[in-house]
Order: C-alpha cells, then sequence, then structure tokens
C-alpha cells in the first residue's frame, strides 16, 4: 500500500542549448534576440534593460550577433558562442566593443574554459570602470518530459556588479528608492523652463548613477549618489579620448572660474575613460538633494559648453 505521505517528484535534467535550437546562428541567435525574450531572459539576472535590438551588424569583416541599448541608450553587445570558450570570440568581444563603444559586452557560451574566465575578469579591473564584461553559459532545463525552459547562468561580472547587486535588483527596495529619486529628479527639472540642460533626455535608473546628455560632443554629464559613504558628485565623463581631456584640462583655470569651484581631475591613463568631478556631501532632504543636482548639471552645462571648441 502507497503511503500517503509519500510524494513523487520529477527528475531535473540539463541539456545543452544546441538540444532545443540546433544552429547558434540560424536558431538560437535569432530567438534571443527578440526584445520581450531578452528582457525576459537576461534583463533580471544582468539588471539591464533592451531596446533598439538588432542581428548581425557588420563591424569591420564581422559581425556581431546582436547588438541592442539599455534604457540610457548605452551600446549592448552579445557575442553567442556554441561549445567552449576560445580566444578567437574573446578577440571579436573585444574587437566589437571597441568598433561600436559598447558600453555592455555579454558573452554566452555553453561551456567557459578557466583563463577565458579569468580574462573577462582582467577585462573588469584593467579597462574603464564603466565598461561591463559579463560571461553567461547557457544551457536547457527540462522535468522528466516537460516543456524544455532556457537557463543561463552568470559566470562572471564586472567587479562593482557583485558589490552593488543587492542594491540594484529590480525587486529590491533600494533599487527602487533609487528609481523614484532620479524619475522625480526629471519631472521637477522638466517642469522649469529656465534650464539650460534638456531634462527630457534623461532616463531614471534603477541604480545610484544616472547619465545625461547636455548637448555636448566630448562627453556627458553623470549624476552620483555613493552606495557607500557619505558623498553625492556630479560628473563630466569624457569616453575614449584623452586629447579631449587634455585639451579641457589645459582649460581648467577658465572652466572652473565660470563654476565658482574647483574639480577633481582624473585622466585615468590606465583606462579608457577622463572625468572632472565635483563631490558633494551628502544631503538627507530629498528636495535638497536634487536641488543639487539640478544646479550643478546647469554648471557644468554651461561651463564646459563654453570650452567646446
Amino acid at each position: 500500500m502507497k503511503d500517503k505521505n509519500s510524494k513523487s517528484f520529477g527528475q531535473l535534467k540539463s541539456k545543452p542549448i544546441s538540444s532545443s535550437f540546433p544552429k547558434e546562428a540560424v536558431d538560437f541567435t535569432p530567438w534571443l534576440a527578440g526584445e520581450d525574450t531578452l528582457n525576459q531572459y537576461l534583463g533580471p539576472i544582468l539588471n539591464l534593460s533592451f531596446s533598439n535590438v538588432r542581428v548581425e551588424v557588420a563591424v569591420d569583416e564581422s559581425r556581431i550577433d546582436i547588438l541592442a541599448e539599455d534604457e540610457d541608450g548605452s551600446k549592448i553587445i552579445i557575442e553567442n558562442q556554441y561549445g567552449k570558450t576560445d580566444h578567437d570570440h574573446l578577440g571579436k568581444l573585444i574587437t566589437y566593443a571597441s568598433g561600436v563603444e559598447a558600453r555592455y559586452i555579454i558573452w554566452i557560451t555553453e561551456k567557459s574554459k578557466q583563463n577565458h574566465q579569468k580574462a573577462i575578469d582582467w577585462l573588469n579591473d584593467n579597462v574603464c570602470e564603466d565598461i561591463h564584461f559579463f560571461l553567461l553559459e547557457a544551457e536547457i532545463l527540462q522535468i522528466d518530459d516537460s516543456k524544455p525552459v532556457p537557463k543561463f547562468n552568470v559566470v562572471v561580472t564586472p567587479n562593482d556588479w557583485s558589490k552593488t547587486s543587492k542594491y540594484i535588483a529590480r525587486d529590491n527596495p533600494q533599487a527602487e528608492s533609487f528609481h523614484a529619486f532620479w524619475y522625480r529628479l526629471c519631472q521637477v527639472a522638466t517642469d522649469r523652463p529656465d534650464l539650460k540642460v534638456s531634462w527630457s533626455r534623461w532616463s531614471p535608473t534603477r541604480q545610484s548613477w544616472m547619465n545625461a546628455s547636455a548637448g555636448l560632443a566630448e562627453g556627458h554629464l553623470v549624476a552620483r549618489q555613493a552606495l557607500r559613504g557619505r558623498r553625492i558628485s556630479m560628473e563630466f565623463y569624457i569616453g575614449d579620448d584623452k586629447d579631449t581631456f587634455d585639451r579641457l584640462y589645459d582649460k581648467r583655470e577658465e572652466i572652473e572660474a565660470a563654476l565658482g569651484y574647483q574639480l577633481d581631475w582624473r585622466r585615468l591613463n590606465n583606462r579608457k575613460c577622463s572625468k572632472a568631478i565635483l563631490f558633494g556631501d551628502y544631503l538627507e532632504n530629498e528636495d535638497n538633494r536634487m536641488d543639487w543636482f539640478i544646479k550643478r548639471a546647469e554648471e557644468f552645462a554651461i561651463a564646459f559648453r563654453g570650452q567646446s571648441t
């Protein structure tokens, strides 16, 4: 007689991703490139949103499997690979990233080798802090004869991702607090017709920072709230262009005179990016904090716009 308290469980099986998508280029990549698919499977585990998705985008003599954009317009590239990771695909990642100035670089494979895991870690340690590399392994899960389910396992993330992931997860109260703050800031600023910065071009994030366009070709603004410590900051961020930084640095006295305060100029010789930063004490009152960000963004946009040529 069967024990009424006994339970019968199914057997969970792991299969290669190719068991459901025989060919990477023909089957897997087109499926993954669906905007809803990316936001369903990769969005929650990487804390990214995907839009403006394109496939087989030409870069030099090769093609990016998937090119997309995050909610702030930053470029995301995805390189898919069946089998084990190899040097060829690692080289392609770097070539693609530089070719389209990507901010997020995602390598999806069936099996990652330890030396390539270390290589991605090294890139995260030594490339500009605002460039992020991810390494994922894909598989198919199935219970008995149920429908197969694609599963993506994060193997390597950027260093700051591991430090701050508990803060920026989309279902985390801290992440929602960041988003609510940035969203209200944008609303408050947009309602002020006297501002020079086009706040409609800012995009609220669930992270401690928010990028902004100030109509300057040389760089963009970044507003930050420290996750640790008691500081807030506004920075003028310059991409892979040390010449532009040097030119602006030579004019720092004029820029700082226009601002009315000094900046922390960081050339960051071991990284691609450069920055000019103003730090401020953390303001507990949200209205005061928003007012600080709005004023500093205005001052930065006006001062740097005056030195853009």
